[in-house]
Formats: structure tokens, C-alpha cells, sequence
């Protein structure tokens, strides 16, 4: 077992790490998105939620750090009419509230929006009526069974019908030069979207293999990968970048099940690199290395606290005794005449 526990850990909350991949390609009738979901998380789950008074019911996939200051968040999931959402963090910008407009949490705007939108049109017209200062630092990246497609940050919403669309942790503006986008994996797969694809499952397949990400340091990186095929319903999970052990759901047949939660890691067979991870300790994956270094730290400053009070009343007391004393020497009485304060000289004999 490996524990890392450096004490600025204790200073910052954990943010994403930038590394999130998103796509969706059309062609022949055919629509496919993809995601892979990059972060130091141990802990994921897949969770279906029916319908109910004629909304949509849904798929989505959440992650945890383990960290006790951080939820459950939904990071991506996909409707019975084949809308898709996916939030990556993005460099931060300053976001103005909109005034006159309801601001909600992350995951529950966004299942708001699974329940009631179909396309992407429908959700950008949804949108419309949010505040979505709270994208500051984040953005959806959405995508339908038709192939359209939407960026959406707290200050640009981004459309299109393109072929084919590939994404990442970068923010975008109407006039961004995708070729100058500084992220490898993502322009590895914007070049193999551009030389073009089979419009099948292992088309798709290879795209996603080619944006996901597996560093040296214990293969961290991509923690869940989704192939969508939205048109026919089909959700393709693959865990901790091992795409030849894939899990399948039809969506349609697990809501009919009704509301049931799975733990996503469990879903799969035993993998070496992602045991390494969670064996590598950190304060924000055991709650008792957390919490040891917070006690470690409030006893730390509770210490020096004390000692700095006892240095200062030692200050005080040294001032205040100084102040009282004469500044020459005592002199033994009778060494001076009274009259001329001047030191007695006596002759011999006197």
C-alpha cells in the first residue's frame, strides 16, 4: 500500500483533471457518440431513472473522489429519445449571474433537461431559461440520435450538423481554430474522424480508443469510457481504458426493470492498474487520511498558537522589569559625600 499525503492537499479541493474526450459522428443513417470520463476516482456509478408523467427516463453515469467535501456527481448519460450530455471542466472565466433566471445545481439542471428535452434544439431552448454562470469553469457538451451537436458555456452556445465533432477540456468561441487546440488525444481523433470511419460500433470503437488517455503513473487517466448509439438505444461501458471487456445495456430494457443504482468498477473483471490506484492512498479517496491530517493540522496551529502567547507574555514581563530599574549600577552606600555627590578620598588614618 502506497499513502501520499502532502499537506497542500489539505489546502485545495480536488478539481477534474483536464483530460475529458468527447465525439459524435453521423453517417449513413447512423449516429455514435462517445466519451471518455479522465479523473482520479475510485468509485463510479451507473444509474437508470425511468420516466414519469410523460418525461424521459434516462441513464447516467456518476463518479466519486471519495473526498468528504465532494457529492456524487452525474458526469454524462443519455435519454430514451437519444439525447446525450456530457460536462467537461474547461480553463476558468469570470461568469456574470443572469439576473431573472433560476440557477440550479449541475446535476439537477441537467436532469431537468434529460427528462424533458429530446433533441439538441429542444435543449438549448431549455437552457434559455437558466442561469448558466455557474459554467465558469465547465461546459455540456450535447449531442442527439440526429447528430447535431452543442457546446454550451456560461457565455457561448455552439451548434452544428457537422459529420463528424470531437471535443475536450478546452473553451471554446465561435471562431476557435480546433487544429490549434493543444490536446494530443483530441486531434489524434479529430484526424482519424477526418479520414473517415466505418459507421459501426467498432468504427466508432476505434475513435475512442484513440482519445483515451493512460498515463505511466499506475495507467491512471480514463476512468469509464460510453459508446452511445443513440438511434437504437445501446449504451457501451468499457472501465478503466480495457476495451476488450465491454458491458452493454439496453436502455429501454433496464428502466423497464425500474430505478436500480450499479457500481460501476464492479461491473467488470478484476483489473491490475485500476487495483494499483486504489491501493495508492490519498486524502482524497480514504476520509481517514483526510481527516487524520486535518487533526495533524489544527494541532499544529493549536501548538504554535500556545507557544506564540507564551513568547509574548515572557516579551511583555522583560519590558515591563526593565522599565523599572534605574539605569546606572547600585553603588554601595558611604562611597559618596551627600554635599558634592562626588566618592569620599579619606586619608590614612582618619
Amino acid at each position: 500500500m502506497h499513502i501520499r499525503t502532502p499537506l497542500l492537499t489539505l489546502l485545495l479541493l480536488p478539481l477534474p483533471l483536464l483530460a475529458c474526450t468527447a465525439f459524435v459522428m453521423h453517417n449513413n443513417g447512423r449516429t455514435f457518440i462517445g466519451n471518455n470520463e479522465d479523473s482520479w476516482c475510485t468509485q463510479g456509478q451507473v444509474r437508470f431513472v425511468p420516466g414519469v408523467e410523460g418525461h424521459y427516463g434516462a441513464v447516467y453515469f456518476s463518479t466519486w473522489t471519495g473526498h468528504p467535501f465532494r457529492e456524487w456527481a452525474d458526469q454524462l448519460g443519455m435519454n430514451e429519445a437519444g439525447l446525450v450530455f456530457d460536462g467537461l471542466s474547461i480553463q476558468p472565466k469570470n461568469a456574470i449571474p443572469q439576473d431573472g433566471k433560476q440557477l440550479l445545481h449541475f446535476t439537477e439542471l441537467n436532469s431537468r433537461l434529460m427528462e424533458r428535452c429530446a433533441t439538441v434544439p429542444e435543449a438549448i431552448a431549455f437552457l434559455e431559461d437558466y442561469d448558466r454562470s455557474f459554467l465558469y469553469r465547465s461546459m455540456l457538451f450535447l449531442a442527439d440520435a440526429n447528430g447535431t451537436y452543442a457546446i454550451v458555456q456560461s457565455d457561448t452556445v455552439i451548434v452544428g450538423t457537422d459529420p463528424h465533432f470531437a471535443v475536450g477540456n478546452w473553451r471554446m468561441t465561435c471562431n476557435t481554430d480546433m487544429d490549434a487546440v493543444p490536446i494530443p488525444r483530441l486531434q489524434q481523433g479529430r484526424t482519424l474522424l477526418a479520414e473517415g470511419v466505418e459507421p459501426t460500433v467498432d468504427g466508432a470503437l476505434s475513435v475512442l480508443q484513440e482519445m483515451r488517455s493512460c498515463r505511466e503513473f499506475l495507467g491512471n487517466g480514463t476512468f469509464f469510457s460510453t459508446l452511445f448509439e443513440p438511434d437504437r438505444g445501446q449504451v457501451h461501458l468499457y472501465f478503466y481504458h480495457d476495451f476488450d471487456h465491454p458491458v452493454v445495456f439496453d436502455l429501454k430494457a433496464e428502466l423497464a426493470k425500474g430505478a436500480h443504482t450499479l457500481d460501476l468498477p464492479t461491473l467488470f473483471p478484476p483489473n491490475p492498474e485500476f487495483q494499483a490506484l486504489k491501493e495508492y492512498r490519498t486524502p482524497f479517496h480514504q476520509q481517514w487520511i483526510f481527516w487524520g491530517l486535518v487533526v495533524l493540522a489544527g494541532l499544529a496551529v493549536l501548538l504554535g498558537l500556545v507557544c506564540g502567547v507564551v513568547v509574548l507574555v515572557r516579551d511583555v514581563k522583560r519590558l515591563n522589569g526593565e522599565g523599572s530599574e534605574t539605569s546606572l549600577a547600585p553603588v554601595p552606600r558611604g562611597l559618596y559625600d551627600g554635599r558634592s555627590r562626588r566618592p569620599c578620598r579619606c586619608a590614612a588614618g582618619e
